[in-house]
């Protein structure tokens, strides 16, 4: 092909009317961007600041100072190069009232490809209108989705949480933000590409889905197909403790987990556990629940039962080591110190999921 970067060529012409002149042709490698009509869409100011709007579809409508009015549409000639076809009509504009073509091309005024300029030239037997217009970017139509999120995972964490991820969308403009959907339902919105479900049930299935969301409100297909997880299960291979003292079994393990209360979440936890020996534990703990700080721990071992309490009634032993994490829904120990009969005491560590 005869048009090379940086080819220039130049030839010389004659009319019939005795006209004659030179005709040079060069390349601009500006013309080889894409043309689309996401990067058309919005609203372009003229240096007379007159506004004309490209809808989605390319239709053209403006009016100037002068009362004219122009209406008419853009099209793509190629989505490979960045050339457009314009239809004008002007009408209310006395002498150049009339239909109007021509072509044009997207430029940059900031930066490299910011596409924020239009140059084009339209005309008729009559008339040649030239002009560069400046777009207004908080006006920018994008009828464009992202691209449908891909390589979704989903993985358990614990028995209430999975771990979900995907590799990042693509968008003529920006991706927004995602939408992740737990069964069928939107469950989370985020700007990263990885989310931690929480409050979820012990051994249960879940499936997810996820849509990439555009400043402009588009929203992709869900990704396919769901993928599920299952939680893990509530036993010992997920915590246990270690309790030191006399007469006093040196592990308790889990073996039943009872779920917390409601009120788990505005800052009172109360959940029990069970090791399948006659052997219980029940703890409750309150973060500033109705200006209430304090933990109660009770540990059963046959007839004979251990308790720590503070901040609520009394004070036995030292519960300050007792501790929760709504999220991760971890019960932690840290040498807490339970008071039994005759003044025995058990120290618990360890940390449990409820």
């Amino acid at each position: 092909m005869w048009c090379r970067r940086r080819a220039r060529v130049s030839a010389t012409y004659s009319v019939g009317t005795g006209e004659q002149g030179t005709l040079e042709l060069f390349y601009d490698s500006n013309y080889e961007r894409s043309s689309s009509f996401a990067k058309m869409s919005g609203t372009w100011t003229d240096p007379q600041r007159n506004t004309f709007t490209v809808e989605a579809n390319g239709s053209i409508f403006g009016q100037d100072g002068f009362g004219c009015v122009y209406t008419g549409n853009v099209s793509i000639i190629d989505p490979l190069y960045n050339v457009y076809r314009l239809t004008i009509n002007v009408a209310n504009c006395a002498d150049i009232n009339g239909a109007y073509t021509g072509l044009g091309t997207i430029g940059d005024r900031f930066a490299e490809n910011d596409d924020q300029l239009f140059i084009f030239q339209v005309s008729n037997d009559s008339w040649a209108l030239t002009s560069t217009l400046e777009k207004d970017a908080a006006s920018v139509v994008d009828p464009t989705p992202p691209s449908q999120p891909q390589q979704v995972l989903a993985e358990p964490n614990s028995s209430s949480s999975i771990n979900v991820s995907w590799e990042a969308s693509t968008d003529d403009v920006a991706v927004a933000s995602y939408r992740v959907f737990r069964d069928g339902m939107i469950s989370q919105t985020t700007t990263a590409t990885n989310i931690v479900e929480t409050g979820l049930s012990a051994s249960t299935q879940y499936c997810f889905a996820v849509a990439a969301v555009d400043a402009a409100g588009n929203e992709s297909a869900q990704s396919m197909p769901e993928v599920c997880a299952t939680t893990l299960s509530l036993d010992g291979a997920y915590g246990s403790i270690t309790i030191q003292g006399s007469n006093l079994p040196a592990q308790f393990i889990p073996i039943t987990g009872l779920g917390p209360s409601a009120g788990a979440a505005d800052g009172f936890l109360q959940t029990a556990w069970q090791d399948g020996s006659g052997g219980a534990l029940a703890v409750s703990i309150a973060d500033d629940y109705f200006g209430v700080n304090g933990a109660n721990v009770v540990l059963i071992i046959g007839a004979q039962e251990y308790e720590c309490s503070s901040g609520f009634a009394g004070m036995t032993g030292d519960c300050s080591g007792a501790s929760y994490d709504r999220v991760t829904r971890t019960v932690t120990f840290s040498n807490v110190e339970l008071i039994g009969p005759g003044g025995a005491s058990a120290i618990v560590s360890g940390a449990l999921v409820y």
